[in-house]
C-alpha cells in the first residue's frame, strides 16, 4: 500500500486565458509513513509559486510556475520540484528569464 502527496498550482477556469495545472504527485510506501521513516517536511503545503504575469491586483497568474515536495526518509531530506516556465520556438530568446524564473522558484 502507498500514501499519496500532491501539490498543485493552477486553474481550470478559462475566464483570464490561462488555464492548466502544473502538479506534482509522491507516493510513499505506507508502512515507512506509519514508522515515522518517511515525513513530510514543511514545504508539503507551501511549496509552490506563481510566476505568471501580473494581473490586475497584484496577482500573478497561475500558468507558469512551480509546484514542489519536501520529504524525510530515514536521515536524509527529499525535494521534488517540478516546473512549467516561459519558452519560445528558438530556445534562446528567453533563456535569462527561464533561468531567473528557475532561481526564483527553488529559492521559495
Amino acid at each position: 500500500a502507498y500514501t499519496m502527496y500532491t501539490n498543485e498550482i493552477g486553474s481550470t477556469e478559462k475566464n483570464l486565458g490561462y488555464h492548466g495545472m502544473i502538479a506534482i504527485t509522491v507516493f510513499a510506501r505506507t508502512e515507512d509513513v506509519k514508522s515515522g521513516a518517511f515525513a513530510p517536511s514543511g514545504c508539503v503545503d507551501g511549496g509552490i509559486r506563481s510566476m505568471g504575469r501580473t494581473l490586475p491586483g497584484g496577482y500573478k497568474a497561475q500558468n507558469k510556475g512551480v509546484a514542489g515536495l519536501g520529504f524525510y526518509y530515514r536521515n536524509t531530506s527529499l525535494g521534488f520540484v517540478t516546473a512549467h516556465f516561459a519558452a519560445d520556438s528558438g530556445g534562446k530568446r528567453r533563456f535569462m528569464q527561464r533561468n531567473k524564473n528557475t532561481h526564483d522558484g527553488l529559492e521559495n
